[in-house]
């Protein structure tokens, strides 16, 4: 859910469900870079076949690179949620809490038991709305 702090900035409490948060990723960064790479041949005069080769592999090579690493992400993740949840609903591990204001993580912490770390959120909610500091649990 997302708060609107008093100075008008952005913050938003969320409780995860995983012990980490899936990172997003811009294809158009991996293609740059995969391009800037290539600016070192200038001048080199290449056979036709080699320029096609060499650019497809450019083009293909960051995108299939980018999908083997998100899809090798989502299995883990898919894999652990089944043990994290088990491990947080018999009270072993805690629910990760994150605080954060503009997109920007600011504050994270731990809280053991569903109902705890619903309450938790709730006063770190309205501390954000009143725009106090965020103190320790």
């Amino acid at each position: 859910m997302d708060l609107t702090a008093p100075d008008g900035s952005q913050w938003r409490v969320e409780r995860r469900w995983l012990p980490w948060r899936l990172r997003r990723r811009d294809p158009a960064v991996a293609a740059d870079a995969a391009m800037d790479a290539t600016s070192a041949a200038d001048g080199v005069l290449l056979a036709l076949g080699l320029f096609l080769l060499l650019l497809v592999v450019t083009v293909a090579l960051p995108w299939l690179l980018v999908g083997a690493v998100l899809a090798v992400e989502l299995v883990l993740l898919l894999a652990l949620l089944p043990v994290a949840v088990v491990l947080r609903a018999v009270r072993v591990s805690g629910w990760p809490l994150d605080v954060r204001r503009e997109g920007r993580l600011v504050h994270a912490e731990r809280v053991r038991g569903w109902r705890a770390s619903a309450e938790r959120r709730r006063k770190l909610r309205e501390a954000v709305a009143r725009g106090d500091a965020l103190g320790p649990a």
